[in-house]
């Protein structure tokens, strides 16, 4: 019961010489969410091909320090309820895609207030995962050119399914075979900024795309409670454990062998797949900055952060995110070291190499 609360006064985080974002004021939030009463619920926007399933093995597989899931052999879904009976967790992990296949921000505001297993007033905080945008459409490519499809995805206009929905792109059951510029030249392709749409209000003209959709997605990136990057799975964690007071049992860790990231790209592909994510690369480097801005904020303040790497927080105090990015592997450095001491164990081999061949085709 009074696990987070020991968190943050066992392992204080000095808010002394902490810099400061005039549009960021209230992240880490304080107190933390009540999940564990629930008061609070989180709620993961999965984005296709982002990692979000693997953020979902670690919720509620691996696990999260008194905020238990029941796991059944064979099952997709745990039941994730906490001490008062209700889910502090709303993601395909726990309750499947209720609101949808890969609902967007949008579909899951007008459904999840609505799911039954929440205590009355219980406040949602929603979250995320982004990838670099170019990486993610290109794997988004190579998964439908393999013939899956999420064909049962729908799209949302002001609070509801778009009536019709957008004309498919192929004919048939699948795409098998698609080529790349066949690929990002179907205008009606959801692949094509897909982030960005996936985290707009889609109301009125941001359904239409371009810059009001993006303006939208911009808006919402800021009031998430947290918004992580797939490049960066040890930083996720620690701003998961030290912004939200979230113990994870297991050690986040990076695996970067996907088809994906083995590609030979040419020039003219890279050209059409950044042509296909303009907007997504505009929202990414927001979130980038975000993300690091949020990160150093911590580290800065972290005593254990500060025993483990005694210069990092004057090194990082004065970067801005295209330094912060080159220092990254020095956070995470330092960050493993808090969250080992905070009791997440490591992965074995074994477990590395199940994972490895699960995400080998992503």
């Amino acid at each position: 019961r009074h696990l987070v609360a020991g968190l943050f006064n066992r392992h204080r985080i000095s808010s002394a010489n902490v810099d400061t974002d005039p549009d960021d004021l209230d992240w880490p939030p304080r107190p933390p969410p009540d999940l564990m009463q629930g008061g609070s619920a989180l709620v993961l926007v999965h984005i296709q091909k982002t990692g979000g399933s693997s953020l979902n093995r670690q919720f509620v597989r691996a696990g999260v320090r008194g905020l238990p899931c029941r796991c059944r052999r064979g099952r997709k879904r745990c039941l994730c309820l906490n001490s008062a009976d209700t889910d502090w967790l709303f993601s395909r992990g726990s309750v499947g895609w209720r609101c949808g296949l890969h609902a967007s921000l949008a579909a899951l505001q007008a459904c999840v207030p609505n799911w039954r297993r929440f205590r009355p007033g219980v406040r949602l905080h929603y979250m995320t995962v982004l990838r670099r945008p170019v990486d993610r459409f290109f794997s988004e490519w190579r998964h439908v050119r393999r013939g899956a499809t999420w064909e049962a995805a729908r799209r949302f206009c002001d609070g509801k399914p778009m009536d019709p929905q957008p004309e498919l792109c192929y004919r048939g059951d699948d795409w098998h075979g698609v080529g790349l510029a066949e690929f990002a030249g179907c205008a009606t392709n959801p692949a094509i900024n897909r982030q960005s749409r996936m985290l707009a209000n889609l109301t009125g003209r941001e359904c239409l795309g371009g810059e009001e959709m993006l303006a939208g997605a911009l808006a919402n990136l800021r009031r998430m409670i947290f918004v992580g990057l797939t490049e960066y799975q040890v930083l996720n964690q620690y701003q998961l454990t030290r912004g939200l007071g979230l113990l994870f049992n297991r050690l986040f860790w990076q695996h970067d062998e996907t088809v994906a990231s083995q590609l030979n790209t040419s020039r003219a592909d890279l050209a059409i797949a950044e042509s296909a994510t303009s907007l997504d690369a505009r929202l990414y480097a927001a979130a980038e900055r975000l993300f690091f801005h949020r990160t150093r904020r911590l580290l800065i303040g972290d005593a254990i952060a500060a025993r483990a790497d005694p210069g990092l927080a004057a090194a990082i105090a004065g970067l801005d995110t295209a330094g912060l990015r080159a220092v990254a592997p020095r956070m995470a450095a330092a960050a493993g070291v808090v969250l080992r001491r905070l009791g997440a164990r490591g992965v074995s081999a074994a477990e590395r190499r199940r994972v490895r061949q699960k995400l080998w085709l992503q």
